[in-house]
């Protein structure tokens, strides 16, 4: 499924709802690690990473002009709550604790963070290992203050408008036989969000600047690869 062909189609939709004046600022930044790094998502892997075939990034969007709100989103298969609060203690003059919200974007190909599934690594790696997870992480921390001060130094008066969509690539992937889970599979007519929200900022000519949309789709098409 081509998301831009998704986005695009619903560009249309969003025009019809009510749009709201406001500020909105954007920024993004690449987040790839310069060093070698266990990755998170697979408890199979047991060395570090291979090489890049996809550069990673972290992106936020600041909304408001004098209390923003501010979303970052980043890729990594999850955020430990210890980093996101060291975040919000280095912006805590910029942005609220409240009004600031880290996720991400659960790609199984991104590095481990210090902190997140602690379970998976626990007596397997190195001492050299550890230091770089710290490392890289220490370098995330640094990374979204960065993209979030950006975004809100970006911010311009806009217009947002939303709505949502629907699209079925994704699906449920509990195997189940007589109430009882068999493994992982594809069961299309199982429990499964559907649902494609999608917010649009606007600049002062009618002109989209920022997309924010969202799928529950729990990507694994790279499988273990270690990249």
């Amino acid at each position: 499924m081509n998301r831009l062909l998704i986005v695009l189609s619903l560009l249309f939709a969003c025009q019809t709802m009510n749009a709201k004046s406001t500020h909105v600022g954007v920024a993004k930044v690449d987040v790839t690690p310069k060093h070698r790094v266990l990755l998170a998502g697979y408890g199979g892997r047991r060395t570090e990473s291979e090489g890049v075939d996809t550069r990673i990034w972290a992106r936020a969007l600041a909304i408001g002009k004098d209390d923003p709100l501010l979303l970052i989103v980043v890729d990594n298969c999850g955020v430990p709550e210890s980093l996101v609060e060291k975040v919000a203690e280095r912006l805590k003059s910029q942005i609220k604790r409240e009004r600031l919200v880290i996720s991400s974007t659960h790609t199984h190909s991104a590095p481990t963070l210090r902190g997140y599934a602690p379970i998976v690594w626990a007596g397997r790696a190195t001492a050299e290992q550890e230091k770089r997870v710290d490392q890289y992480s220490s370098y995330r921390v640094d990374k979204l203050v960065e993209v979030a001060m950006s975004a809100l130094k970006s911010r311009q008066e806009a217009t947002l408008s939303w709505g949502r969509g629907r699209v079925t690539f994704g699906g449920n992937r509990r195997v189940l036989s007589q109430q009882k889970w068999r493994g992982f599979g594809h069961q299309q007519s199982g429990p499964v969000d559907h649902s494609l929200p999608i917010l649009v900022a606007k600049n002062a000519k009618g002109k989209p600047f920022a997309i924010w949309t969202n799928y529950a789709w729990h990507c694994t098409t790279a499988d273990s690869r270690n990249r």
